[in-house]
């Protein structure tokens, strides 16, 4: 008896099966695209670096309003090419909003975004802190 192999039939059975998420069907993303989102503070700056991979920089917004810091945008999912055949969608893509309220102590017209590799990252200075010494007279 002769068998014929073929390998792509093979791949796409034992993709669909054998690596298939319990909680997803594999081929739907349910959850939406949600970058990751690192919050760092350092002496003189808050720092937040976002992840942001195959996100154009010119299509993220980022807001200040009422000392809330918004950051949106969205992650496209690519076209697929005539002629070939996807067996599992494990990236996420959609619209996105994270929002962050800052503390007092920052410099909101200082505020700047940076992007570099995929990674947004946002500089929020804070306020020059004043060392004077106030006396205050406490009258008994």
């Amino acid at each position: 008896m002769l068998t014929v192999f073929r390998p792509l039939e093979e791949f796409a059975r034992f993709a669909s099966h054998a690596w298939s998420d319990p909680l997803s069907d594999g081929w739907t993303d349910r959850e939406g695209f949600m970058p990751r989102i690192d919050v760092k503070e350092r002496a003189d700056a808050y720092s937040i670096e976002v992840d942001l991979p195959g996100v154009d920089p010119a299509e993220v917004k980022v807001t200040l309003e009422n000392s809330v810091l918004s950051i949106s945008g969205e992650r496209k999912r690519e076209h697929q090419e005539k002629g070939t055949h996807q067996y599992r969608y494990e990236r996420s893509y959609g619209s996105f909003c994270r929002s962050f309220e800052l503390p007092n102590d920052v410099a909101p017209d200082k505020l700047t975004a940076t992007s570099k590799n995929g990674v947004l990252t946002i500089l929020v200075p804070k306020k020059a802190q004043s060392n004077k010494t106030i006396s205050v007279q406490v009258s008994s």
